[in-house]
């Protein structure tokens, strides 16, 4: 949501979420949403549709971007998926209208699938986790622990009852900018992997 608020000026927005029955599913709407909102109250943006996709189904993500487009006259300037399943769904329903690599598509969890289409230019971001940091966070909150210490807390988060501290780790943004820094110099996916 906020690499669309920073990137779209203005336009027809279709909103895909994961699984309603997941709180991921819903968590990862509500924070995408939120972070377009001022532009929605604002008139800058139109939300055209709005889906949760059960299973987390790329197959839904088409269908439900193929409807939006077919409502719309193909006019929409972003689709906001919380990952990259639903992210190839709603790229096949633009490819079908001659519109992949012409319209913002966001994406998450930083998979292959995903990197080959950011090369490919119709899949516009994902988002890393890097598991390596995570790990080694969770290694020294462990560590800390055995110790009988505090581990070194960054944050907190809401976790339904009440605020929780945690180690939190950053999230990096993958575009076709930073690919090759990313992700293929860092040896998480190789050149051949991606461009093969």
């Amino acid at each position: 949501g906020g690499y669309i608020a920073e990137h779209v000026p203005g336009g027809n927005i279709i909103v895909v979420g994961g699984a309603a029955t997941d709180s991921n599913g819903i968590l990862y709407r509500e924070k995408g949403v939120e972070a377009i909102q001022a532009k929605i109250d604002s008139g800058d943006y139109t939300v055209i549709a709005d889906q949760y996709c059960d299973g987390w189904s790329p197959e839904v993500a088409m269908k439900a971007v193929e409807n939006a487009l077919t409502q719309n006259n193909n006019d929409v300037a972003a689709v906001l998926c919380p990952n990259d399943g639903l992210a190839g769904g709603a790229i096949e329903a633009l490819a079908a209208q001659d519109l992949a690599g012409k319209v913002v598509v966001t994406g998450g969890d930083g998979e292959l699938a995903a990197m080959k289409r950011i090369a490919a230019g119709t899949q516009t971001m994902t988002i890393l986790k890097p598991s390596a940091k995570i790990a080694g966070a969770a290694a020294e909150a462990i560590d800390a622990f055995l110790s009988g210490g505090t581990p070194a807390w960054t944050g907190s988060i809401q976790n339904g009852a009440g605020e929780i501290q945690a180690a939190l780790v950053d999230m990096v943004v993958i575009t076709a900018d930073n690919l090759k820094s990313e992700i293929i110099d860092a040896g998480i996916f190789s050149e051949a992997e991606i461009y093969g």
